[in-house]
């Protein structure tokens, strides 16, 4: 399968790991509501199936992470949690507005130093 992409955007600095990474500044918006958004840097991976939040971006939106079907998300290390599937829309300003069926975490995602 081959992907073209009509967008390019440079890799940010991330403080937490020092390098420079695949980070996308986007809004999180709730579907029935889009006045209801959050802003939020979504860190891209290219071979991941599914997208996953951490839950308390779907609260800040005014949706219920824990309303969707729950599925089981692993890591490349292995790690699995679980998440709810809700459908919502992920906005940029350059790409657009699209809506998905993401994954909100059910545990805190927060990466801590």
């Amino acid at each position: 399968m081959n992907v073209e992409y009509q967008q390019a955007f440079a890799y940010r600095y991330d403080e937490l790991s020092g390098t420079p990474q695949p980070i996308l500044a986007l809004d999180l918006v709730h579907p029935d509501e889009p006045r209801n958004r959050i802003a939020f840097d979504g860190y891209l991976d290219t071979g991941c199936s599914r997208t996953l939040l951490d839950g308390r971006l779907a609260v800040a939106a005014g949706l219920d992470p824990t309303r969707g079907r729950l599925t089981p998300y692993t890591s490349a290390t292995g790690v699995s949690i679980r998440a709810a599937l809700l459908k919502v829309h992920l906005a940029h300003p350059l790409v657009g507005e699209h809506e998905l069926e993401v994954g909100f975490a059910q545990v805190n995602l927060a990466l801590s130093s």
